[in-house]
């Protein structure tokens, strides 16, 4: 019998136990071996680890080991004895090689952390049903316009509910990260990723996208299923409004997941969203209150000129909307919010060694 042990200070353990297998007058044999181990014969794992401990070795593996004498001879006679013995030492599975990082190490990482638990469906299903309800109320009254009747906001509101769920999975995007920190390698890791941030922003648009289209389809088929399909008519400006749809749904989900990455908490990721309606619209419509001396006519052709390269005419068309969307106190409201998150961001978390 011997007693093997595994630490990183094998021959300082070596000579504790030797040295006092010396003083008390034992037949104890050390043998060190390759790897960190140890192989102690004539002593017990008892004493062996608390002779480690008294003397501050740290132990990794520390088991008692008997020696096989190989198979037992077969009887004569034996059909079996005849043939190939299998091989006792087998040799150990090889190891597996780590993938190299690359920029879809990270998008697959956000992507089964955002899949692998409850809360997005939980999130996403409870908006759809919050969208519907809202939106057959809306239609009942009549007073209600139809493209705010198919996004299921009211005037009462701050913002809609796809807008609010999507600043929630964005808030919970950073949050689980600090919440749970064995998800990364290191608290203060998690932030200096710009690989992650970008898969983060990128997973959080695409549940956005996904979460604005759902409300859209599914409040236009409850108003077709109550109230008839003559209700449902394509206005003439509904790619503007498409395009504002979208913007709303994905600033928000990219206002929670930016001030959760700041402050390090879901809650001030949800805060961030809600404070926008709330607080920053009002400042900007008293900016947007205030007499101006100057017009911004011609802004696309002045633009154009600004532009080394050749801008197609059509550009004026997608300018003016993306003019008018943030001249919207919401729209300018949020990208002034996406601004400051940015740059706070980039300003708290990205001070130090930065990785991708």
């Amino acid at each position: 019998p011997r007693v093997a042990v595994r630490t990183p200070h094998a021959a300082r353990l070596a000579a504790v136990v030797s040295r006092e297998a010396r003083a008390a007058r034992r037949s104890v044999e050390v043998v060190p071996e390759t790897n960190g181990r140890v192989t102690v014969y004539g002593s017990t794992c008892a004493e062996i680890g608390d002779t480690a401990f008294r003397h501050g070795v740290p132990v990794h593996q520390l088991a008692d080991e008997i020696g096989d004498t190989g198979p037992a001879a077969p009887p004569p006679g034996d059909p079996e004895a005849h043939r190939p013995a299998a091989g006792f030492s087998e040799l150990p599975p090889p190891i597996r090689a780590r993938p190299a990082r690359g920029p879809l190490r990270p998008l697959r990482y956000e992507l089964r952390r955002s899949l692998g638990v409850r809360t997005t469906t939980l999130i996403m299903a409870s908006v759809l049903l919050a969208s519907a309800a809202l939106s057959v109320l809306l239609a009942r009254t009549g007073g209600t316009p139809l493209p705010r009747a198919l996004a299921a906001w009211p005037e009462v509101l701050p913002l809609p509910p796809a807008a609010l769920g999507a600043g929630i999975l964005g808030a919970l995007s950073f949050g689980d990260e600090f919440r749970y920190p064995a998800l990364a390698a290191g608290r203060g890791t998690v932030p200096r990723r710009i690989g992650l941030l970008l898969a983060k922003l990128t997973v959080t648009a695409g549940f956005a996208l996904l979460l604005a289209t759902l409300v859209v389809v599914c409040g236009a088929q409850c108003l077709r299923l109550f109230y008839g399909p003559e209700l449902i008519t394509v206005p003439a400006n509904a790619f503007a409004l498409g395009a504002s749809w979208a913007a709303l749904t994905v600033g928000c989900a990219w206002a929670g997941l930016l001030a959760a990455g700041v402050f390090r908490v879901t809650g001030a990721g949800i805060a961030a969203v809600l404070a926008v309606p709330v607080l920053v619209v009002p400042l900007v419509q008293k900016v947007f209150a205030a007499p101006s001396a100057r017009s911004v006519t011609g802004l696309p052709g002045r633009l154009r000129e600004l532009a080394w390269w050749q801008l197609p005419q059509e550009a004026d068309r997608w300018v003016l909307a993306v003019a008018r969307m943030v001249a919207q106190p919401v729209g300018a409201a949020l990208a002034l919010s996406l601004s400051a998150l940015v740059c706070a961001y980039l300003f708290t978390s990205l001070r130090g060694k930065v990785r991708w």
